[in-house]
């Protein structure tokens, strides 16, 4: 079966201006971020082009080989040891607050064979479904939520290699 070669030049970087210091907090934890969107708003103040609300995306690079080989082991376990990492930081960030289900973060993997590892909140993935208000008011819920765990990520002193 052929692996697909996606390398970090060919996926990114796309990064949103605004989420300039999510590079910077990642950096510290030696995450591989390729994207970070804030979400869109188009000229009529709907949901538009991109990423509908706030989303970080890293990314890990798959070897040309065989699922189950030495290399693709090797890689599948950075992938799962990023997510664990990511989950373990965001399980810290939640101790002390309780945001509305909706609005929390969530990291996953994605099914798809690259494997690229998402950050966003729970609502994120049926907020296209809202009413426009809705939506507004989800998407500032989501950006505040998202800038939050930033700020903790650059913030917090950093632990030595995860």
């Amino acid at each position: 079966m052929p692996t697909i070669e996606l390398s970090k030049e060919h996926y990114g970087p796309h990064i949103d201006e605004s989420m300039q210091s999510a590079l910077e907090a990642f950096a510290q934890y030696e995450f591989p971020i390729v994207e970070a969107c804030f979400g869109h708003l188009n000229e009529h103040s709907e949901i538009g082009r991109g990423d509908s609300f706030p989303a970080i995306t890293m990314f890990i690079a798959q070897p040309n080989s065989q699922p189950g080989t030495p290399p693709w082991l090797e890689w599948y376990e950075k992938v799962t040891t990023t997510c664990e990492e990511m989950s373990r930081l965001l399980n810290e960030y939640y101790c002390s607050k309780s945001p509305a289900f909706d609005s929390r973060l969530t990291v996953y993997i994605t099914r798809y064979r690259t494997r690229a590892i998402y950050v966003e909140s729970i609502g994120a993935q049926v907020g296209h479904f809202l009413l426009l208000p809705d939506q507004r008011n989800a998407l500032n819920r989501y950006r505040n939520e998202i800038s939050g765990f930033i700020e903790y990520l650059r913030t917090k002193p950093q632990r030595t290699q995860h």
